[in-house]
């Protein structure tokens, strides 16, 4: 299951180009990610079949498809979209020492999301070795091959899916996809880049 190329930008910019990049120097050394998707939106709905008055208001990360669900496809766990990866932006993006005729430092604060069936990720003696996942994504992330790209930073990590998806409504996620075989991580950092904005 491929969906990346459909649903990321087709003239990426800015953050979105870095992430490009990201995405496409992790491909060889992650090959069992499936979908690499660029940024996520936070959306807000409200909860079909909710008897609350106002109804429910749920919140999910997703990315514009242009389909089902009014054009975004939820990027909560389940079998829908394999092993994937995405990208949590956090507002707000800072510029240093503007000047519109040169180029723009840009520094960011980040999340890397990547949930994943582990049968199919390690060998089965390995059981759930989880760290061992771990390692290999942040190897990949250490030696990603910079063009826009400037500098990288793993500040944090986290495991627990409460911690992973904690911007989200996380009562929404099936827990059949909280357990064995499926796992997570999020990697938390800084990523910095420059670019013309002319």
């Amino acid at each position: 299951m491929t969906l990346q190329k459909q649903l990321n930008p087709q003239t990426p910019e800015l953050i979105d180009k870095v992430i490009k990049e990201i995405n496409d120097s992790i491909a060889d050394s992650l090959p069992w990610i499936e979908n690499r998707f660029g940024q996520a939106e936070s959306i807000r709905k409200k909860k079909e079949g909710t008897t609350i008055p106002g109804g429910q208001i749920v919140t999910f990360p997703a990315i514009f498809s242009g389909k089902k669900d009014n054009g975004y496809l939820s990027l909560l766990p389940d079998t829908d979209n394999g092993n994937y990866s995405f990208f949590v932006i956090k507002d707000p993006e800072r510029i240093q020492n503007f000047n519109p005729n040169q180029f723009q430092r840009f520094s960011i604060d980040y999340s890397f999301i990547v949930w994943y069936n582990i049968t199919t990720v390690v060998d089965p003696e390995e059981h759930r070795n989880r760290e061992l996942v771990k390692k290999t994504v942040i190897r990949a992330l250490s030696s990603i091959t910079k063009k826009k790209l400037e500098t990288l930073t793993i500040d944090t990590i986290e495991k627990d899916p409460d911690r992973i998806f904690r911007e989200y409504s996380f009562n929404e996620i099936d827990s059949q996809y909280l357990i064995h075989p499926y796992a997570g991580l999020r990697i938390n950092g800084k990523l910095s880049f420059k670019d013309n904005c002319q």
